[in-house]
């Protein structure tokens, strides 16, 4: 019971933090969840890193956020590539998955 009350106070702060932070970091996986990207109205979206960053989650990233005004990617291409796992033949788009966004468009 107790565990619960503390776990209900923790969420309530930092619903709180959150709609009064000038500025949040935070991963693509909690950036793209529904529950944190509701709490507030974004204007600015930086995919940092983006090197690491394939095309999916470059994606998903600024499609959570299609009401922002501004939209940076950064990074360099010549650093560690993201990565795909898994078989070929199960996944025969996995060559894919393993250049980033940032690279595709250095190329084109």
């Amino acid at each position: 019971e107790i565990k619960d009350k503390i776990a209900t106070a923790a969420k309530i702060v930092l619903n709180v933090l959150l709609e009064r932070a000038s500025v949040i970091c935070t991963t693509v996986s909690v950036a793209t969840q529904a529950s944190f990207n509701m709490t507030r109205r974004t204007h600015v979206v930086a995919l940092e890193e983006a090197g690491r960053a394939n095309d999916a989650e470059t994606v998903g990233l600024f499609s959570h956020y299609w009401h922002a005004s501004l939209r940076i990617i950064s990074g360099a291409v010549n650093q560690l590539r993201p990565a795909a796992f898994g078989d070929e033949k199960q996944n025969p788009f996995s060559k894919l998955l393993t250049v980033s966004t940032i690279a595709r468009i250095q190329a084109t």
